[in-house]
């Protein structure tokens, strides 16, 4: 491999760990984690999340529909804790970030031809 491309990967990397967004994220999940209540709610809201997730395929809708309103209201409930809302944006936002830079990424290997070179807003590279 090229050592340059493996250069400017530990470069990359760097600037992500010491991102906006991945400090503000890990802030916030420390936050989390250090607040019994709320990360008692978070668990119990992926948990949830995760048997809707397993549990939606081959049920009928009434009950489906069920679980998904008890979900949401979950959802609801863990939402409005502080911690989790900020961890949840935190997250959202750094997410986004690694999609940014993979579209970059993909992109460079295989351009899109309606993408202008020194402007993603002919496309979804950037946004």
């Amino acid at each position: 491999m090229s050592n340059k491309v493996l250069d400017l990967t530990m470069t990359l990397a760097d600037a992500i760990k010491t991102s906006a967004e991945m400090t503000r994220m890990k802030a916030a999940e420390d936050a989390l984690m250090a607040d019994a209540e709320a990360k008692g709610t978070y668990d119990e809201f992926l948990a949830m999340q995760a048997r809707l997730e397993e549990t939606s395929c081959g049920q009928s809708s009434a009950a489906s529909d069920a679980r998904q309103r008890k979900f949401e209201e979950k959802k609801k409930t863990a939402e409005q804790n502080p911690l989790i809302s900020e961890f949840i944006a935190a997250s959202s936002a750094y997410d986004q970030l690694l999609g940014q830079v993979n579209t970059i990424l993909m992109n460079a290997v295989n351009p899109q031809s309606s993408c202008a070179p020194t402007s993603c807003s002919s496309c979804s590279g950037c946004a």
